[in-house]
């Protein structure tokens, strides 16, 4: 029996990135996609590049209060303040509990996140 809560684990997921903590990548799967698009798009993968990403996050664009949490389809979507605004992410997770796909932006922008 799978003992894997998603919505635990996006709690426990921003409270790392509230805290500027680097285990943050401890979530992602080997080959997890990340869709940025907060500035510009950017799509990234592996976790080198994801680790980077969030060291530039955790200065750039520190996270605040969680604003929402919910399901939508497969996938977890998690609304949380920053210091450029609120921030919407949808984070997909595999059967073993770490994310495959994690697409962020603006909350409220024209356009909704769709995962793939």
């Amino acid at each position: 029996m799978n003992s894997f809560d998603p919505m635990a684990a996006v709690v426990d997921w921003l409270d790392a990135y509230r805290v500027a903590d680097l285990s943050i990548t401890n979530f992602y799967a080997r080959e997890a996609v990340l869709e940025c698009g907060c500035n510009r798009v950017k799509t990234l993968g592996g976790r080198s590049a994801i680790a980077e990403f969030w060291r530039l996050q955790f200065s750039e664009k520190p996270a605040g209060d969680l604003v929402g949490l919910r399901f939508e389809g497969d996938v977890v979507a998690v609304s949380y303040e920053t210091a450029g605004g609120s921030v919407e992410a949808l984070l997909t997770f595999n059967r073993d509990g770490k994310i495959v796909r994690s697409c962020c932006q603006p909350l409220g922008q024209v356009g909704s996140l769709v995962p793939a």
